[in-house]
């Protein structure tokens, strides 16, 4: 929810932000009735991980992770606690505010320098939508083939990018109106 709570503390607050940096994320969640679905379906999903079917869920993506970077695998305690911790409450709660966050309005007109990470194997934020975003702030783009789990899988990359970015908005903010700079990353 990195996305939604930087364009609102830049929306709310607009003294306090100079740049942004939008990682694999969107404008909404809820433009279409597969969308809509999913966040009515968070309720059940909800009951199903008070009722303990989380665990199973935590470990399929542990081992999933695990297995494309085995390095991770000396975390595993820490990462299944951190899962574990509040993934049922605070996970449908964060869906249920995503579904009814809706950034179209007013995001284009905050007016700042920024920069969009965009993640083009995305399962979760579809690119299309993060493109839809950075199209609204007219950001500077920088693509990566990754999916959302990027900072967890290759953690060195994530950090090399967000750097990037940060630099980016911040040259960005140093020079005169113009137009957009894309980079490819592979």
């Amino acid at each position: 929810m990195g996305g939604p709570v930087g364009l609102l503390l830049a929306r709310r607050h607009p003294g306090l932000v100079a740049a942004l940096v939008m990682q694999a994320t969107a404008l909404e969640w809820r433009r279409t009735a597969r969308e809509r679905m999913v966040w009515r379906l968070l309720s059940v999903l909800e009951v199903g991980l008070r009722l303990g079917t989380g665990a199973g869920f935590v470990e399929r993506v542990l081992r999933q992770a695990i297995e494309e970077a085995p390095e991770l695998d000396v975390y595993r305690p820490w990462l299944a606690a951190e899962f574990r911790r509040g993934l049922a409450r605070e996970l449908a709660d964060a869906g249920r505010a995503l579904s009814r966050y809706d950034a179209q309005p007013w995001a284009g007109q905050l007016g700042l320098p920024a920069v969009s990470l965009i993640t083009t194997s995305d399962r979760l934020v579809r690119p299309a939508k993060q493109r839809e975003l950075a199209e609204a702030l007219h950001a500077n783009v920088i693509e990566v083939d990754a999916d959302h789990d990027l900072p967890l899988i290759k953690g060195d990359e994530y950090a090399r990018l967000t750097k990037l970015a940060v630099d980016t908005a911040v040259a960005a903010g140093h020079d005169a109106p113009g137009g957009r700079a894309m980079r490819q990353v592979s």
